[in-house]
């Protein structure tokens, strides 16, 4: 069996507190988001984001699994915490659960020689306690550029096609308004604007 999740709304929030878990009542609202039930009982792990109606971020998501707190809220009471994820579980989750539901852990998911690789090098170990909180408060700071430079490269890579008429050219004007308006704010350089899409 194969469980793909997106584990960002396991969490503590105002519509689960106030609507679901009255809801679905005591006894069924302590199966959301069984993560680690799922692993212990021998099912595979896909995960990835809700984009774009939670956030494309993967550090904030693995976080939450890992923590089952809110990133906004990282002192709030755990939502079922007997379902965390180890580190190294989310991580998995993410990168070769991801490629295995896809049909594409032959060519990518790990790094190895001869598999596609994106990924990025961090400033710290991910692994030292709250080191994904600090990495995202230094994201944050940079946060403007880096969202932008990552929809241009979305909008040219190669191997995504369709971003460029996923995103109109408005919707990325938008982002370029929102981008060298946070720049300003954050002393960030705002990057050039880019080509609109084909």
């Amino acid at each position: 069996m194969i469980a793909n999740a997106q584990p960002y709304w396991a969490v503590h929030e105002g519509q689960m507190d106030r609507l679901t878990v009255p809801f679905l009542g005591p006894e069924r609202s302590t199966w959301q988001y069984p993560f680690g039930s799922l692993l212990r009982s021998g099912a595979r792990l896909a995960m990835g984001s809700d984009w774009s109606v939670s956030t494309a971020d993967p550090l904030r998501q693995i976080e939450v699994a890992v923590n089952r707190v809110s990133d906004l809220h990282r002192d709030g009471k755990p939502l079922l915490p007997d379902e965390r994820l180890t580190l190294d579980e989310a991580l998995a989750a993410f990168t070769i659960g991801s490629a295995y539901v896809n049909h594409l852990d032959g060519e990518t998911g790990t790094l190895e020689a001869g598999k596609l690789a994106d990924f990025v090098v961090l400033d710290r170990d991910i692994t030292a306690p709250d080191a994904i909180a600090r990495i995202e408060a230094e994201l944050a700071r940079h946060g403007a550029y880096a969202r932008l430079e990552h929809l241009r490269w979305l909008l040219t890579a190669e191997g995504y096609p369709d971003a460029g008429r996923q995103l109109r050219d408005a919707d990325l004007q938008a982002q370029l308004r929102r981008a060298k308006a946070q720049a300003r704010r954050s002393r960030v350089p705002a990057p050039p604007a880019p080509a609109p899409p084909p």
